[in-house]
Parts: C-alpha cells; sequence; structure tokens
C-alpha cells in the first residue's frame, strides 16, 4: 500500500505547476511587465508605469496542447493592475495565457495578452 501511495505521489508531482494566484507573485508581475510592453509596442498606453498588481484570476480548467513529452497546460487569467501615467491613476486589466509544460523543466510563460485601462475616479 506504502508503494502505491508512493507512486500516487510522484504523479501528481508530474503535473504542470501553474504559478500562485497572488497579487505579490512575482510571475505576475513581471506578465503584467511583458503586457505593458506589448501594448506600448502597438502604440496604446505610453508614458504609463505598473505600480502593482491589485488582483488575479485564472480559469480553474486548463487546455491541453499536444501530448506526451512536451505536453502544455494553458489558462486564461485576467490580472488587475494599477498604473501611474501623466499625473492620473488608472485601473489596467490584462488578459492573457499562462502555461506551464507537464513533463518538461520549463517554468510557466506567459503570452497572447490584452490590456485595457480606465481611469480612476
Amino acid at each position: 500500500m506504502k508503494i502505491f501511495a508512493t507512486l500516487a505521489s510522484f504523479a501528481a508531482a508530474m503535473g504542470p505547476q501553474f504559478p500562485a494566484e497572488t497579487p505579490n507573485s512575482q510571475f505576475y508581475l513581471s506578465a503584467v511587465s511583458q503586457a505593458l510592453s506589448a501594448a506600448q509596442a502597438q502604440g496604446e498606453l505610453n508614458g504609463r508605469g505598473i505600480t502593482g498588481v491589485t488582483n488575479v484570476r485564472c480559469n480553474r480548467m486548463a487546455h491541453i496542447r499536444g501530448s506526451e513529452r512536451g505536453e502544455m497546460h494553458v489558462k486564461h487569467c485576467n490580472v488587475h493592475w494599477e498604473s501611474l501615467g501623466w499625473g492620473r491613476v488608472y485601473d489596467c486589466t490584462s488578459a492573457m495565457e499562462i502555461s506551464a509544460c507537464t513533463y518538461c523543466r520549463m517554468a510557466p510563460t506567459a503570452d497572447n495578452f490584452q490590456t485595457a485601462c480606465h481611469e480612476q475616479p
């Protein structure tokens, strides 16, 4: 019975490791920075910076791309953050996909950014 429990724990550890969905996570701060850079490359949100991440909401279910080695699990997340620019404070939301590999030693990545900001009253 102990052998079965050990094998089950190893199998559970081989699953994808997504980052913790907490506002103080370094992963999501870096992802928001990438999202802001992507928006600025398209000519939007120029002159703005990141104050901090306020909330992270991700879908519980992940989509699976590929199979066996290199199998990627992808979650859709909305990251809420504050931005300062030109004397104003903005509430921003970045929609993104978080990808985590199942059987490889690769850190989770964020891509496919869509960012929208609204000025706080």
